[in-house]
């Protein structure tokens, strides 16, 4: 029977098919009869160094009847080759043969080594014994240290149960916290909307003290002649300003188209002719358009001119505007409102883009008396702080038409909005 055999003092770690009975106090009775985990003395032959041969502990990995089968096993299945520690080594056993001087010399080695090893263990352990006394200690003094110190009373309560019923885990106060915090927001939230919806209200109510006024002075006075335009410019200034203000070309109110307009614009089935200037502003009380113009005759109420009047707040908000452009737009909402500025135009044409259009409709044009308040407006806005308006009153045509533009526009996102 063959063994195949590793020899633990080897540093190569090969297998060797050898006889068994080179193996010592081995005797097995089958090819299974044998451990892994057990240290033999195998008696090992060396042809040429015949100095090394002799008995060496060594490990079974198999067993077979002749080498051609321990061959076949060893190249057919993955070896199990267990771990030996070097303490189940026997070093110079009960073996009654001379041991050679190469032998004497590697057990010697051997035996150096693990005396260095076994001094490193134990310096390692001496060290790691201090290491956890020293430590310990200062885990000691720590908590020594940390007993020492005050400790937080905890309130005094009715309750006469053993629990804390006034601690509150840290869980809790977060969500608290948190809970609060939202409520807040929301609070400040609801505070700004509220703000802003009486601002709302309050620019409604100014609004409406104004169209009512309008709607009286209508009632009162169903016609009145329409006045000069560059008298309305000039006559609400005085004589310093007249003279300041004495170059400023007013531009002319837009005329009334022709009755027929000609017949390379005109779009079948629409007519293109200009639609007449809206009414005129109604007459007021004598007493009212007596008054001087552009003052605060009380009770909410702003007399711009000839017996027109607006809210104080807006004619604040228009006299306080930076520009001449903003205030003639401010002015130009303030008499037509944003719903009747929408449906005029200066001229009272069609735009070039509409004439093409056979469902396009004649929007009315500006009232010239209301084109004059605004040139009022501006000229006396000019006058009180002490701003050329030459240029605005000269584009007054275009500024006004921008306003009905950015009218319209925001009217139709209105709409969108409320259809969503």
């Amino acid at each position: 029977m063959f063994a195949l055999v590793r020899f633990l003092d080897a540093f190569d770690k090969k297998e060797y098919a050898l006889p068994a009975s080179n193996i010592k106090d081995f005797h097995p009775a089958n090819e299974e009869d044998f451990s892994r985990n057990k240290v033999y003395m195998t008696f090992w032959v060396e042809e040429e160094n015949p100095e090394n041969n002799g008995q060496y502990p060594s490990q079974v990995l198999l067993l077979a009847s002749s080498r051609e089968e321990l061959e076949e096993k060893k190249a057919s299945k993955r070896l199990c080759r267990p771990v030996i520690q070097i303490s189940d080594i026997e070093v110079g056993g009960d073996s009654d043969a001379p041991l050679s001087q190469k032998q004497v010399s590697k057990q010697t080695n051997k035996k150096a080594r693990r005396n260095e090893e076994d001094a490193k263990r134990s310096a390692y352990e001496s060290i790691l014994k201090e290491h956890i006394k020293s430590s310990s200690q200062k885990n000691e003094a720590a908590r020594a240290v940390q007993g020492s110190k005050k400790k937080r009373k905890r309130p005094e309560t009715d309750s006469e149960s053993g629990t804390d019923d006034d601690v509150v885990s840290l869980k809790e106060l977060k969500r608290a916290r948190a809970d609060s915090r939202y409520w807040r927001s929301r609070y400040e939230a609801a505070c700004k909307e509220n703000a802003e919806l009486r601002a709302i209200v309050a620019s409604m109510n100014e609004n409406i003290d104004v169209k009512l006024s309008t709607i009286v002075e209508m009632l009162e006075c169903r016609r009145v002649e329409l006045p000069n335009v560059v008298e309305s410019v000039t006559g609400c200034l005085s004589q310093e300003n007249v003279d300041t203000y004495s170059d400023i070309e007013v531009p002319p109110t837009p005329p009334l188209a022709e009755e027929h307009p000609p017949s390379s614009h005109r779009v079948p089935n629409v007519n293109l002719e200009k639609q007449p200037a809206e009414q005129a502003l109604p007459s007021v009380d004598s007493q009212v358009a007596s008054l001087k113009a552009f003052t605060d005759i009380g009770g909410g109420r702003y007399h711009v001119a000839k017996g027109f009047c607006i809210g104080t707040q807006q004619a604040k908000k228009i006299l306080g505007q930076k520009k001449p452009s903003l205030v003639a737009k401010d002015m130009a909402q303030a008499l037509w409102g944003r719903e009747a500025l929408a449906d005029r135009t200066y001229g009272g044409k069609l735009a070039p883009k509409d004439r093409k259009n056979p469902d396009a409709t004649v929007r009315k044009q500006m009232s010239p008396e209301k084109v004059a308040l605004v040139i009022q407006t501006v000229t006396h806005w000019g006058a009180e702080n002490s701003s050329c308006v030459k240029a605005t009153i000269a584009n007054i045509s275009t500024i006004l038409s921008q306003k009905i533009q950015d009218v319209r526009k925001s009217l139709k996102r209105n709409e969108k909005a409320e259809e969503k």
